[in-house]
């Protein structure tokens, strides 16, 4: 397997502890996202978080070359975060690479 592969399923497995460990916290959400916007870092966090999912979704839309897969990831990513670009690149990873080893430089 490629280390770009072993990088996003870890990625994917950390993202998901973390969503584990958030939901088992018993904090509702709502009380800790209004925490987060009321605190100047944690609204730049949330800016850099979006800024990275256009960018994925736009990397997406380069390479993806089907349409509608392309369309369900820009509608899933702000809704399910980096589960949906992470998924994606484990299961288009191999076709990735090859669509960019023949990219010209």
């Amino acid at each position: 397997m490629h280390p770009i592969s072993l990088i996003a399923i870890a990625a994917f497995v950390a993202l998901a502890l973390a969503c584990v460990n958030g939901a088992w916290s018993g904090s509702p959400f709502s009380e800790s996202f209004g925490a987060v916007v009321d605190n100047p870092w944690g609204l730049t966090m949330l800016v850099d978080l979006n800024a990275a999912f256009l960018f994925a979704i736009g990397i997406i839309w380069l390479l993806e070359p089907r349409r509608g897969v392309a369309l369900v990831v820009t509608v899933l990513t702000p809704v399910l975060g980096s589960f949906v670009p992470l998924a994606w690149l484990i299961a288009r990873g191999p076709a990735v690479r090859r669509r960019l080893a023949l990219s010209p430089a």
